[in-house]
């Protein structure tokens, strides 16, 4: 008779392996962090930080005879792409063992639409093989970004953020200090600028002064924010540093968009805190903003009209727009192709179509919105709104109680990043310095939208970026500790 076995008896059945580990076994892995932060802080460095000690408008100077490298398609540094594809690759194999398919979700379906588009544009392109390399280059980019902040958390994104900029600061005042001495000429403007105006400003470790200016205005809002909520002294001192910075820049945009910037993001934060009816204010109040604006610009047209049939007006744009504007018109649907209008060598419209020949060396369209208009049509200009514009400011909006401060801090980069677009091209390219810090907020605001839907609150507290208070301890010196969430 066979003698059957209690099942408490039965060895335990050996869990089958899964192709990737859960979540909960490796996310919070130190080693795995420390990974991905020195993955974050490198794109940074790679993305930003750019010495030169030629003059800024070589190009420019080129455009004296249409025959030399501004004719030439721009290959771009063939190191930064190998390291951003290498890194994408490394990155992807550890993040799809870690999570499988889940890291799909790291990006928006509106942002991802909106890269498809870019990538599909290339079959239509003036030149198919720079459009699909530049397209390519610019979703390596953004999904190598993605998949760190996704693992990372809020937290440390901002801690590493915070670092890099606070470095760039530093760096840039003391190469700039030094600049008499050769070595570290390259930090200010030399004075064989083609255009005075550039002479002696601060660039520190960019590349030109307007990229520095808009560094140093996302800096002065990242640690402003973390001032008003920790007051902490190196906070105020690495914020001061960033306004000297911005100043001697002499970056007029950067300069009259910042304190908005600042302002918006409080406003919204005062929006969402205490009364909801103060939400009903903001729309009110923006609503009538809009309004009196659209009435001034109706009541004083002739004024308006003029001041943009100005071929010189704000440092020459006008003339770069008004050169596109034939193209726009006859390819309104889809554009020439993404990344495939400006240095693609003699095929380029711009040759024909610029104003004067400055113009036509002139390497994009000095607003986003022109230039996705440009190159993807009106198809692409409606996806990247709705991507880069509409989509973020629901997230920062409809932020939960616990990330108000991370969503206030993310909206005033966001803001100042979307009003820049006006007069800079950035929209689309994670890889262009400014815009990087706004995409990483775009990105952290959305993984956090994710992860509340898949209720994950364990890792939405561990990772909220405003979990630390200072505690003060033998003087000055300080040690931070975790809010107990309730």
């Amino acid at each position: 008779m066979a003698t059957t076995i209690p099942e408490t008896m039965l060895p335990a059945p050996v869990p089958q392996r899964s192709w990737h580990r859960s979540t909960e076994m490796l996310r919070y892995d130190r080693r795995v962090q420390l990974f991905f932060q020195f993955v974050l802080l490198a794109l940074f460095y790679m993305i930003c930080v750019n010495l030169r000690y030629m003059p800024a408008n070589d190009a420019y100077a080129a455009a004296e005879n249409l025959d030399g490298e501004v004719l030439a398609a721009q290959a771009g540094s063939a190191f930064r792409q190998f390291f951003y594809f290498a890194l994408f690759g490394v990155v992807t194999v550890v993040v799809f063992y870690m999570r499988g398919l889940k890291n799909l979700h790291a990006i928006s379906y509106a942002y991802l639409i909106a890269c498809m588009w870019c990538l599909l544009s290339a079959t239509w392109a003036i030149d198919p093989g720079i459009s699909i390399r530049r397209s390519l280059g610019m979703v390596v980019v953004l999904a190598s970004m993605a998949f760190a902040i996704e693992i990372l958390g809020a937290r440390k994104t901002v801690r590493i953020m915070y670092i890099f900029l606070g470095l760039t600061v530093v760096a840039s005042i003391v190469t700039a200090s030094l600049s008499s001495i050769p070595l570290f000429s390259f930090a200010v403007h030399p004075a064989n600028e083609l255009d005075p105006e550039l002479i002696g400003t601060w660039k520190g470790i960019f590349r030109h002064k307007n990229v520095t200016g808009a560094v140093m205005a996302y800096a002065t809002i990242i640690f402003f924010h973390h001032s008003w909520r920790r007051r902490h002294w190196l906070d105020i001192v690495l914020c001061l540093g960033a306004v000297l910075v911005l100043a001697k820049t002499h970056s007029k945009t950067s300069l009259g968009w910042v304190g908005i910037s600042l302002m918006f993001s409080y406003i919204l934060y005062r929006c969402r805190v205490g009364n909801p009816s103060k939400r009903i204010l903001f729309w009110y109040g923006l609503i009538l903003l809009v309004a009196t604006a659209g009435m001034l610009v109706a009541m004083n047209w002739d004024l308006v009209y003029a001041y943009f049939s100005d071929y010189e007006t704000l440092s020459g744009r006008v003339a770069i727009w008004a050169s596109i504007m034939p193209y726009i018109r006859d390819h309104f649907l889809l554009g020439s192709g993404y990344g495939s209008f400006y240095a693609i060598g003699e095929a380029s419209p711009m040759l024909r179509l610029g104003v004067n020949k400055v113009v036509a060396a002139v390497g994009h369209s000095h607003s986003g919105y022109f230039e996705i208009l440009l190159t993807t049509g009106i198809i692409g200009l409606i996806l990247a709104l709705v991507a880069l514009v509409v989509l973020p400011f629901y997230r920062f909006w409809t932020a939960s109680d616990r990330d108000l401060p991370l969503a206030s801090m993310g909206a005033g980069v966001w803001f100042f990043g979307v009003v820049q677009n006006f007069t800079e091209a950035q929209f689309f390219a994670p890889d262009k310095e400014s815009w990087s810090f706004v995409v990483v907020f775009i990105l952290i605001m959305h993984t956090r939208y994710v992860a509340a839907l898949r209720g994950e609150d364990q890792w939405l507290v561990d990772t909220n970026w405003d979990t630390t208070r200072p505690v003060r301890r033998h003087g000055w010196s300080r040690r931070y500790r975790q809010r107990q969430p309730g």
